[in-house]
């Protein structure tokens, strides 16, 4: 606790630098998977916020941010993958019509782009709104615009990457496939299920990441419990 608050400071202005940059270099991407790359690193800096806030709330957010993050990264390169098999490219220039050749897909991908967003009702909105919270329970009003900030411009990220590969009608006449794997569909759908649920009802997932938030600002009881009294055997 004490190197963290004398840390937190420089801990603090490295995630908010670390959120909005990463998403302003997802937003420059034209190739998906590293355009999923840089989420992964605006990712990294929402949770470098709640360690510099510190509070059991702010770790609480953090925890959960990262207990999300890999389900949806993970449901998000599968849904990478299987859009460079239906439309036979990564790159956003070359995609377009997803939406016409699999239409559960699309609805499916949505899903998980609202949920990187931070939008409700998913996953990704409750660990943000925490976030949000606990850096204006501290003060730390500019904490809290980098995590909305960061927020929105993801919104228009992934806002880019559903009107140019989904929306768009296809423009390429590359070699695609219609028929959808369900080695990478089940998955898929499995994690999908997940983070809706995990949006719609968060109670035990909110009650798990506290009590580790709390186990994390205050470790004596864990060391109580290793050791009773204090004494190492």
């Amino acid at each position: 606790p004490l190197e963290r608050e004398e840390l937190s400071l420089l801990i603090a202005i490295t995630g908010a630098a670390t959120a909005i940059l990463g998403a302003l270099g997802a937003l420059a991407q034209d190739d998906v998977r590293k355009l999923l790359g840089y989420v992964v690193i605006s990712g990294i800096g929402n949770m470098l916020i709640g360690i510099a806030i510190g509070t059991t709330g702010a770790l609480s957010g953090t925890v959960f941010y990262a207990l999300h993050s890999m389900l949806l990264m993970t449901a998000l390169y599968l849904a990478a993958g299987q859009m460079a098999f239906l439309g036979g490219s990564f790159s956003l220039t070359r995609l377009g019509g997803l939406y016409r050749r699999n239409g559960l897909f699309a609805a499916i991908s949505l899903i998980l782009f609202f949920a990187a967003c931070g939008l409700p009702p998913f996953s990704g909105f409750w660990p943000k709104l925490i976030l949000v919270k606990s850096s204006l329970d501290v003060g730390a009003w500019w904490l809290a615009a980098a995590v909305l900030v960061s927020g929105f411009l993801t919104t228009i990220c992934f806002g880019r990457v559903f009107l140019l590969a989904y929306w768009r009608p296809a423009t390429e006449s590359a070699e695609t496939h219609v028929a959808t794997g369900w080695r990478t569909m089940l998955p898929l759908l499995l994690l999908t299920v997940f983070i809706v649920g995990f949006g719609l009802l968060p109670e035990r997932l909110l009650a798990l990441t506290q009590s580790v938030a709390t186990e994390l600002t205050d470790p004596y009881p864990y060391i109580e419990s290793v050791f009773p009294g204090g004494v190492a055997p």
